[in-house]
């Protein structure tokens, strides 16, 4: 294991699942692939893995899916830093409010310059 993924949660290293409906103010609500979502056209995921790669999961311009790969770091237990260098997808930094098996809480921030 990375130092980087010392500091963070186990929980986090897997798939995460946008589940908008349960979004308060400026809090994101994810959740693990075994929730029951109601229908939706499209969700958005994140994807954690423990080396240091991220996969964010958006919209694609044809109505699919498209991935974009990228990285994190984090040298605290509750902030994320994540970067899309190969991409114009701007990075983002993800606070984490809440973490458990099945729920992950997060505001975003964008990077400042």
């Amino acid at each position: 294991m990375s130092e980087t993924t010392t500091y963070l949660p186990p929980q986090i290293f897997q798939s995460w699942i946008s589940s908008y409906e349960e979004d308060e103010e400026d809090v994101r609500v994810y959740r693990t692939a075994e929730f029951q979502f109601p229908p939706a056209r499209f969700r958005e995921k994140l994807n954690f893995k423990e080396n240091g790669e991220f996969i964010l999961t958006v919209p694609a311009a044809t109505d699919g899916d498209q991935e974009i790969l990228g990285t994190w770091e984090s040298s605290v237990k509750d902030k994320i830093l994540v970067q899309f260098p190969n991409s114009e997808i701007e990075g983002f930094i993800l606070h984490i409010i809440l973490i458990e098996e099945e729920i992950l809480k997060v505001r975003r921030f964008p990077i400042e310059p």
